[in-house]
């Protein structure tokens, strides 16, 4: 079995995690929304960490140059 094989593997069973996960957040939802009126969506009741978006780093470009010089002295290390 090869790397990219392996990797979908993983995907598919996170996948099927995320789901199951989502499929009882909405049955807890709809229970919970036929006796409350402060419940307005699934979200409301459970968040999920992956679906907390990440802030995205925003580099400079000096910091940038900074990091590809030291890939490039790590990669002239490695021979």
């Amino acid at each position: 079995m090869c790397s990219a094989e392996c990797d979908a593997i993983i995907q598919g069973y996170n996948e099927n995690y995320k789901n199951g996960w989502e499929q009882t957040r909405y049955i807890a939802y709809v229970i919970a929304a036929t006796n409350s009126d402060k419940i307005k969506s699934p979200k409301d009741l459970l968040s999920f960490t992956w679906e907390i978006e990440e802030e995205k780093e925003i580099i400079t470009k000096e910091e940038r140059l900074k990091r590809e010089q030291e890939m490039l002295d790590w990669l002239a290390k490695q021979k």
